[in-house]
C-alpha cells in the first residue's frame, strides 16, 4: 500500500537526484523515506516511521511519526540530526508532500543541507533507503497495524535499541560495480562491514572521536542487546493487537522501555545513565494557552474548539474526518456546514502545541552526534566489568542477603511480607552476583544470566509480574509448560531437549536461592519438571563421505597462490579430526610445538597439565606436513595477532580458529561435497574415530581416557553403537542367506520338472 500524496508547491525548487547520480563516498549524504504501520487498510490514522539511511556507511537511524505531517517529519529530522555520529551533508527525498514544502526547504538552508528529491513513482532513486525499509523497519516491527501514543512511545523504544544493532554489529555488503557478461551482470560486493567500521574507515572523524566510539561500542554486550531488543520488539507487537491497556486507577499501563545499563558490559557514569522516565502526563500547556490563538468570534468552529480540544487530548490518532464526524454528532447545528479546510488549518496550530504534552524528550544515547564532555574515554579492564543485570542491581536497590556466617531462620519463620519490594531483575542481579563472588566460571554466569532473562521476560509478558514476591508456583508451571513448544525468538524453531533442561535447571537453582534469602519456606520450582535429555546414537563418516569432504576441500586458483595453502589446511583438520577424535575446542588450542613432523604424532594438552599423545596414520602426517610446509610455516602465513602467532590452525584472515569458523567450514565442505540435506559436523568425526577404535578391539576405559570425557557413560553409547550395527550385519547376513537357499531350492525343483517332462516325452516316443 502506498501513501504517498505528490507534493506539487516546493517541486521545482528542489532539485532531481537519481540513483545513478550518487557518488559520494563522504558519509553524510542520507536517503530519507517514510514507511506506513497501516496493517492492511489506509483507513483512521495509523504510525509512521521515517528512515535515513547514509549512502556511504549505511548508517540507518529509525524515528516514530505519530502521523506523516511536515511539522512532525521536520521534528524527527531534527532528532536525527543529533543521533548521527556524523555531520550531515544532504538529504534526498522521494516526491512526497511531506517532505516537499516550505519548513523543510527552510530548515535545509538554516542547517545548510543540500536538498534533492526523486522522480515521482520511481523508488529506484532511494533504492538504499528502500532496501532498509523493509531490511531494517519490516523485519524488526513487521506489517502490524500500529496506532496511538502507547505504540507511538514503545516504537521509540525499540528503534533505540535497533539503532545499536543495525549499525554496530550488523555486518552487510556494498555493492561496488556491475560487470555485465553477456546476458548476464556479474555484481562485485566490498567485504561485509557494520556501518561503524565504514565510518572509522572513512577518516572523517579526529582520532580521539574514533577511539571514543570504538571504546563505546566495546562496553555493548550484543547478546544482551538481543535479547531486550527482542522482549521490546514483543511488548510493541504485543499491544498491537490489544486494545490500550489502562490499568483499574486510570492510569496508562507502564510499557517496557530501552535500558542502556541492561545491554553494556561495564557500568554507566551519571552522565550517560538515563533519567527517570514517566508514563503519558500533562504538559505544562494548559487548554487556554492552546487555544490563546482563536479570536474570531464568528468563525465556522467557534465555541467548539474546546471540545475539539478535548478530543485530540483522548485521541491523539484521530483524523480531521473523524473529528468533524464526532463534532457533527454532539453539535449538529453548528458542524454540519462547517468546511474541513477551516478544520484542517485549526489542528495544523493546536497539535504542535498539544503534542508537548504526550510526547517526551528524547533519552541520551550512548552513540550520537554531540557527546557530553563528561562520557569515559578509557575502559575498565575485563576483571573489572559486571554483567548488565549486575549493573541494573547496583543502580536499585540491594536485595538484603545475610552477612556470612549468619545462621539463617528457619523455614516459615520469616515471611516474605517483611522484605523490602524487589523486583525479579533485582534478584537475578543478587543471584548472579553471588554466584560470581562465588568463584563461578564466566560463562556458566553468562548461560545463568541468559536463561533467567528469558523466565523475566516470560514473567512479565504473560502475567505483568515485576515484583519477586508476587511469584508463584503457576507462574513457573506456565512458563515451564510453554518453554519446550514456544518458538525460540533467535532461532525460529522448538528448543530441544537439552537446552530446555539447562533453562529450567537455572531456574529451579534460582528458585532455591530465594529460598535461601527467606522469600519463601519452600521453593516455588515444580518437582520433577526437569525433562531428562536423552543422547542419541552416534553419527560416523563413512569412507566414501569422507573422500567426497577430502575432493570438496580442493578450491579454484593457482597451485601456489592463497587456495593452496587453504586447502592444505582444510585437508590437515579432516585428517586430525579422524586420526585423533580431538573436541573443537582441542583443535583450535593445537600449537606449532604439539605437532611432531618425524614421528607422526600430536600431543593435546588436557586440564590440570595432562598430555595424551595422538599417532596420526600415514594420510595424515602426510597432509599436516603438508599444511605446515606450503602454508603455516611459510611467511605468508605469519600472524599479526599476537596470540595466534604459535597457533597450528590459522584462519584465512591469519586469526584464530574459533568453533564458529570451524563450523562454518564443514558447512561449505557439506554442501560442495553433496551433503546439503544432511551436513557433517566436526563431532561426527570424533564419533567415527571412537566407533574405530572399539571395532579394533579398544577398552571403553581407553576410549574414555582418550576422547577426555568425565564419566564412562558417554563413550557407552559407542558400544551400543557397535552392537547395534553387528545386529543389523547378523540378521542381513541370515536373510541374505535365506534368500539364496530359498533360491537354490527352486532351481532344484525347476531342474527335477524338466528332468521328469524329458522322461515322459521319451516313453511316449
Amino acid at each position: 500500500l502506498s501513501t504517498t500524496t505528490p507534493g506539487l508547491l516546493c517541486k521545482s525548487q528542489i532539485p532531481v537526484r537519481t540513483f545513478s547520480q550518487w557518488e559520494q563516498d563522504r558519509p553524510g549524504f542520507v536517503e530519507m523515506d517514510l514507511v506506513a504501520h497501516c496493517g492492511e487498510h489506509l483507513d483512521e490514522r495509523f504510525l509512521y516511521t521515517l528512515t535515513l539511511t547514509d549512502l556511504a556507511t549505511g548508517w540507518t537511524e529509525c524515528l516514530p511519526l505519530l502521523s506523516k505531517s511536515a511539522d512532525a517529519v521536520l521534528a524527527a529530522l531534527a532528532q536525527a540530526h543529533k543521533l548521527f555520529p556524523f555531520p550531515l551533508l544532504g538529504i534526498d527525498t522521494d516526491s512526497g508532500s511531506e517532505f516537499l514544502n516550505e519548513e523543510l526547504i527552510a530548515y535545509c538552508e538554516q542547517e545548510q543541507l543540500t536538498f534533492t528529491r526523486g522522480r515521482p513513482g520511481i523508488k529506484n532513486d532511494q533504492c538504499h533507503v528502500e532496501q532498509k525499509n523493509g531490511a531494517v523497519v519490516r523485519g524488526a516491527v513487521g506489517c502490524a497495524r500500529l496506532v496511538g501514543v502507547q505504540a507511538y512511545h514503545q516504537l521509540r523504544e525499540v528503534y533505540r535499541a535497533l539503532r545499536l544493532v543495525v549499525n554496530c554489529f550488523q555486518p552487510s555488503l556494498k555493492l561496488q560495480a556491475k560487470i555485465p557478461k553477456g546476458e548476464q551482470v556479474r555484481r562485485v560486493y566490498d567485504v561485509a562491514q557494520t556501518p561503524l567500521q565504514r565510518l572509522l574507515a572513512s577518516g572523517v572523524l579526529p582520532e580521539d572521536r574514533q577511539r571514543a566510539l570504538r571504546e563505546r561500542v566495546q562496553q555493548i554486550d550484543p547478546l544482551a542487546l538481543s535479547e531486550h531488543l527482542d522482549a521490546l520488539r514483543h511488548a510493541l507487537l504485543y499491544g498491537a493487537h490489544l486494545p490500550p491497556l489502562v490499568s483499574a486507577d486510570g492510569r496508562a499501563w507502564p510499557q517496557l522501555r530501552f535500558s542502556l545499563a541492561a545491554c553494556t558490559f561495564v557500568p554507566l557514569p551519571t552522565s550517560e545513565e538515563e533519567p527517570e522516565q514517566t508514563d503519558y502526563q500533562e504538559a505544562p500547556s494548559s487548554s487556554e494557552d492552546i487555544l490563546s490563538w482563536l479570536h474570531t468570534p464568528h468563525g465556522p468552529f467557534a465555541g467548539v474548539w474546546e471540545e475539539i480540544l478535548s478530543l485530540l487530548q483522548a485521541h491523539p490518532e484521530w483524523t480531521s474526518t473523524q473529528i468533524l464526524q464526532e463534532i457533527g454528532r454532539q453539535a449538529p447545528d453548528r458542524a454540519v456546514s462547517a468546511p474541513m479546510e477551516a478544520l484542517i488549518h485549526g489542528l495544523g496550530t493546536i497539535c504542535p502545541p498539544l503534542r508537548a504534552n504526550w510526547e517526551e524528550p528524547w533519552p541520551p544515547e550512548l552513540i550520537q552526534g554531540d557527546p557530553p564532555e563528561s562520557r569515559p574515554t578509557e575502559l575498565h579492564g575485563p576483571e573489572a566489568a559486571v554483567s548488565a543485570v549486575e549493573q541494573y542491581a547496583a543502580q536499585a536497590q540491594p536485595l538484603p542477603v545475610a552477612a556470612p556466617g549468619t545462621p539463617s531462620s528457619p523455614a516459615g519463620e520469616h515471611e516474605a511480607g517483611h522484605l523490602a519490594p524487589t523486583t525479579v531483575e533485582q534478584a537475578i542481579a543478587a543471584y548472579v552476583q553471588e554466584m560470581r563472588a562465588a568463584g563461578r566460571d564466566p560463562k556458566t554466569l553468562q548461560w545463568h544470566q541468559t536463561e533467567l532473562s528469558a523466565l523475566q521476560r516470560y514473567l512479565w509478558r504473560q502475567f505483568h509480574l515485576t515484583d519477586v514476591c508476587e511469584l508463584t508456583r503457576d507462574c513457573l508451571q506456565s512458563w515451564v509448560t510453554d518453554l519446550p513448544i514456544a518458538l525460540s525468538a533467535r532461532t525460529g524453531v522448538t528448543r530441544t531437549v537439552s537446552t530446555v533442561a539447562a533453562y529450567m535447571r537455572a531456574a529451579r537453582a534460582f528458585c532455591n536461592w530465594l529460598v535461601r534469602q527467606e522469600y519463601g519456606s519452600e521453593t516455588l520450582f515444580p518437582k520433577g519438571a526437569v525433562p531428562q535429555a536423552q543422547r542419541g546414537l552416534p553419527h560416523p563418516v563413512e569412507p566414501a563421505a569422507f573422500v567426497h569432504l577430502l575432493r570438496a576441500c580442493q578450491l579454484a586458483g593457482s597451485p601456489g597462490g592463497q587456495s593452496a595453502g587453504m586447502t592444505a589446511r582444510n585437508r590437515a583438520i579432516l585428517w586430525l579430526l579422524r586420526d585423533t577424535g580431538l573436541s573443537v575446542s582441542e583443535l583450535c588450542g593445537l600449537r606449532l610445538g604439539d605437532v611432531d613432523r618425524a614421528g607422526g604424532a600430536v600431543t593435546v594438552h588436557r586440564k590440570r597439565g595432562r598430555l595424551r599423545v595422538f599417532p596420526l596414520s600415514a594420510d595424515g602426517q602426510r597432509a599436516v606436513c603438508a599444511y605446515l610446509e606450503q602454508a603455516r610455516l611459510t611467511p605468508a602465513w605469519t600472524s599479526v595477532v599476537p596470540e595466534a602467532r604459535d597457533l597450528l590452525l590459522l584462519t584465512e584472515r591469519r586469526h584464530p580458529l574459533t568453533k564458529n569458523s570451524l563450523t562454518l567450514l564443514f558447512l561449505r565442505l557439506s554442501q560442495r561435497a553433496g551433503f546439503a540435506r544432511e551436513p557433517i559436523c566436526p563431532s561426527m568425526l570424533r564419533d567415527t574415530y571412537a566407533i574405530r577404535f572399539l571395532r579394533a578391539g579398544g577398552e571403553l576405559a581407553a576410549l574414555q581416557e582418550q576422547l577426555g570425557v568425565a564419566d564412562l557413560a558417554s563413550v557407552k553409547r559407542y558400544q551400543h553403537f557397535c552392537e547395534q550395527r553387528r545386529q543389523e550385519q547378523e540378521i542381513q547376513a541370515c536373510s541374505e542367506e535365506s534368500v539364496f537357499t530359498q533360491q537354490s531350492r527352486r532351481d532344484k525343483s525347476k531342474r527335477r520338472k524338466e528332468q521328469g517332462r524329458g522322461r515322459g516325452r521319451r516313453r511316449s516316443s
